[in-house]
Parts: structure tokens; C-alpha cells; sequence
């Protein structure tokens, strides 16, 4: 563009030279001042535009190694199942040779029952593989009904899961009923069908985890007094003798709190005179005989 401008210039000046007849001193004047302008004007240099890359990361199936290119990433190395081999693709690891199923030995045995015992050989044989493996699939293969029930109810015991005494048919009340003692658990009281079973499960649950909810899950009302009354026992709590509705319970329940606490102030809460009475002469008897009384 400069360059234009320059010719330009220069024929402007060589037209008025020879057509308007410009004296040579003025001529040489106008081109001195275009040679000076020209070295006072810079032109214009062209723009450089910078070109960006972009480049790709990759994060490797390590979660950590970041690459360039997805082949650069390190190698996963797998442990095989036989805890010896080790590979970079699961696939790659060698097939574990089938073992001989030692417990096909029951099918051997005989299946008449022996002198003492309500099952036969074969079926023991297969309860002890089923509780040796923890294989519930082997307590499928015992006939007896009983034994068969047994077999997951010990196999349920021994690992703790609940599931397992669905499959122990008749005696699944009696599983669910030992789990729940072993396990502390009051939750599993609720999964017995018998209503008598599921009240005694509660009852005995009382014992260990002393909370007045396990009380409320017991449907029969004489229990649930039975109930009360252990809890107040065990916690040294006069306030669960008052939640049992049959008095004659109540009052034994005050009487033996009393006992227990050598508080004579508990008597006064029975519902009779007599009851009082009573309950402070007795209470009286064990100061007497013991000294300064007698607790647990």
C-alpha cells in the first residue's frame, strides 16, 4: 500500500513537471520531501497468527497415569484366583481344575437308620459336608425331613444370615428364634410365624437387650406383664412394674423390686394394705438377717 502511494506521488510530480511546467528547483524540492516522508513512514509489517494444538490427554484405567496417547498407559496387573498367577487381562488366567466332590461319598452310605439315631448314616454324612463347606446345597441332599431342617438351621447359625432359615422348612420358627438370641437381634423375633414362638422370642430377647419396645412386639398380654416385670428386674426400674395391667403381677413385680433395692419406699406402692404390710415386714425380715440389708 505504501509503495502505491509513493508512485503516486512520483507521477503527480513528473505530470506537473512536464505539463505545468514546474521550475527544476521546485521539482527537486516536492521530490526531497517525498524521499523524507517515505523514510519517516514505517510499512506495515503483516500479522503473524499463532496456530494453537491442541493436544489430547488421556487418564488411564489406573485413575492416576495421564498420557498423550492411550498406548503409553501402564499395564494392570490382575492377581489370578489361584492367589499365584499373575496377568495383565483376567481373561489370561489358567482354568482351576474341577475337584472331586468328596462328599459324593454319602450317596455310598446306608440309608437305614442306626440303633439311637432318628436319621440315617447317609443323611448324617451329608449334614457334616454341609456344615464343613458352609454348602447349603449339600443340606438339600439329606432325606429326612428333620435332619434336613437341622442342617440349615446350624448352617444358619454358623454364618450368621437370616435367609438360610427359610429353607429349614418346619423348624424355620425354631431357626429364626435361635438366630435372633445369638445375634442380639429383635428384628428377627418378627419374622417367626407361630404367634406363641414369636412372643417367647421377644421374651427371651428381654434378657440381654433390655428395651421396653421389645415388650410391645409381644402380642399376648400375659407375657407382655412377664415382660415388664424382667425389665424392671434387670434395670432396677419401678416404672415398668406399672405397666403391667394384671395387679396380683404388679404387686409381686413392686415386692420383688423392693427386695432386690432393700428400698422399703416401693411397698407403699402396692395396691392393697395387706400387700404394704407385708412387703415392709419382709423387707424388714432381710435387714434383719443380713445386717444392713441384702441386694443384688
Amino acid at each position: 500500500m505504501f509503495d502505491g502511494i509513493i508512485r503516486l506521488v512520483a507521477y503527480f510530480l513528473t505530470y506537473s513537471y512536464i505539463k505545468i511546467n514546474v521550475k527544476p528547483i521546485s521539482f527537486l524540492m516536492l521530490i526531497a520531501v517525498v524521499i523524507i516522508v517515505s523514510g519517516c513512514i514505517e510499512p506495515e509489517k503483516p500479522q503473524q497468527v499463532e496456530v494453537v494444538r491442541e493436544v489430547l490427554r488421556y487418564v488411564c484405567p489406573d485413575g492416576t497415569t495421564i498420557v498423550s496417547n492411550i498406548t503409553m498407559c501402564p499395564k494392570r496387573e490382575y492377581v489370578c484366583p489361584d492367589m499365584r498367577t499373575i496377568v495383565d487381562d483376567p481373561a489370561s488366567c489358567p482354568r482351576e481344575e474341577e475337584k472331586e466332590d468328596d462328599s459324593a461319598v454319602c450317596d455310598k452310605l446306608s440309608t437305614g437308620t442306626y440303633t439311637g439315631s432318628y436319621s440315617n448314616i447317609r443323611d448324617q454324612c451329608y449334614f457334616g459336608f454341609a456344615i464343613s463347606k458352609s454348602d447349603g446345597k449339600l443340606c438339600l441332599k439329606v432325606i429326612d425331613s428333620y435332619t434336613r431342617a437341622s442342617c440349615f438351621s446350624t448352617l444358619a447359625m454358623n454364618l450368621n444370615n437370616m435367609s438360610i432359615c427359610d429353607l429349614a422348612g418346619g423348624s424355620k420358627d425354631d431357626c429364626y428364634e435361635a438366630l435372633a438370641g445369638k445375634l442380639k437381634d429383635p428384628s428377627v423375633c418378627a419374622k417367626i410365624t407361630s404367634r406363641y414362638d414369636k412372643d417367647t422370642c421377644y421374651l427371651n430377647m428381654v434378657y440381654t437387650v433390655r428395651e421396653e419396645s421389645i415388650c410391645l412386639g409381644i402380642s399376648s398380654q400375659q407375657t407382655k406383664d412377664s415382660c415388664y416385670s424382667t425389665l424392671a428386674y434387670y434395670t432396677y426400674n419401678s416404672e415398668y412394674c406399672s405397666k403391667i395391667t394384671s395387679v396380683p403381677t404388679q404387686d409381686t413385680c413392686l415386692t420383688n423390686l423392693a427386695y432386690y433395692k432393700n428400698d422399703v419406699s416401693l411397698c407403699n406402692e402396692l395396691s392393697t394394705p395387706a400387700g404394704v404390710k407385708n412387703c415392709i415386714a419382709y423387707i424388714n425380715r432381710t435387714k434383719n438377717y443380713y445386717g444392713s440389708g441384702y441386694t443384688y
